[in-house]
């Protein structure tokens, strides 16, 4: 009786969690979806990404280089791992020092008057301002979300796995 109580309760908390799931779900594909994109348009664009970054004025010359190389492959990482739910937490936490970096440049861009490219999906088009900015802001809160509900999953699953242990032990 007793473990039959546990199983139906357990099936209801799951469809809950499920349905809970769903928002955040959605967000986290479309934040792996933005990151992907955004690296594969910046792997594409080449120099014209190296000298958007230059453009900043924050970094000596060859940090603009490697990191115009590298960047656009950390956030195709992280957007593929999100896209396939693989290491969620720490993608999400790669997305989340990607968008906090973005953050804090385009920022400091606009307090200091720059009229530059931001090179966000290496658009000509795309300058610095409060749409970047607000881009910006709006993936590192969703990263946030992700990488939070990620540890809440991981900690509630490790939580279950000890409750199963302890009821299979205790049973003997």
């Amino acid at each position: 009786m007793n473990a039959t109580v546990y199983a139906s309760t357990e099936v209801a908390s799951s469809a809950r969690n499920r349905a809970a799931d769903m928002p955040v779900l959605l967000l986290r594909l479309a934040l792996g979806g933005v990151l992907f994109y955004a690296g594969i348009t910046k792997v594409r664009s080449g120099w014209q990404f190296a000298e958007a970054i230059a453009n900043f004025g924050l970094l000596p010359a060859q940090a603009n280089q490697i990191l115009a190389v590298v960047l656009p492959w950390w956030e195709i990482l992280a957007g593929v791992m999100l896209i396939f739910g693989v290491w969620v937490r720490a993608s999400a936490l790669l997305g989340l020092m990607l968008f906090l970096a973005f953050t804090v440049s385009v920022g400091t861009a606009m307090a200091r008057g720059l009229d530059i490219q931001c090179g966000c999906f290496s658009d000509s088009a795309s300058r610095v301002g409060m749409k970047a900015l607000g881009i910006d802001i709006g993936g590192l809160l969703a990263a946030v979300v992700v990488a939070m509900r990620a540890r809440e999953q991981t900690d509630s699953r490790l939580q279950h796995r000890g409750t199963k242990n302890t009821e299979v032990t205790e049973g003997r």
